[in-house]
């Protein structure tokens, strides 16, 4: 609950922020680190291995045509899960506001087939 609240809070706050902000890449680093400064996480890394939900979530808010996806939605290839954005065919996260071709290219999933978690 307190995660709903803080992601509110941070939502407002970037909004002003992201009115002049067009670009995907910019709108995901300027949540990505929000969400290090109120405290939510410690890193990027951190940001997908719990808040990827409300992380994606937050950057649809600010992101007409983006939509939210988890790997589930596609395969069970995988045995952690991720929430993460597609935007013009190209899948984004926390760690990846760049952007990749194919979801499995994002680092989560990278370290998830090393069997990091």
């Amino acid at each position: 609950m307190q995660h709903r609240c803080l992601q509110k809070s941070i939502c407002k706050i970037v909004e002003r922020m992201i009115s002049d902000l067009l670009d995907i890449e910019d709108i995901i680093c300027c949540l990505r680190d929000k969400f290090l400064e109120q405290g939510l996480a410690t890193s990027y890394e951190n940001i997908n291995e719990g808040l990827c939900d409300e992380f994606a979530a937050c950057v649809c808010t600010f992101l007409p045509g983006c939509t939210m996806y988890w790997n589930d939605d596609f395969t069970d290839e995988f045995d952690c899960s991720h929430c993460f954005i597609e935007y013009e065919d190209r899948y984004y996260d926390a760690e990846c506001p760049e952007g990749v071709d194919d979801w499995r290219d994002l680092p989560f999933f990278q370290r998830c087939a090393e069997g990091v978690y």
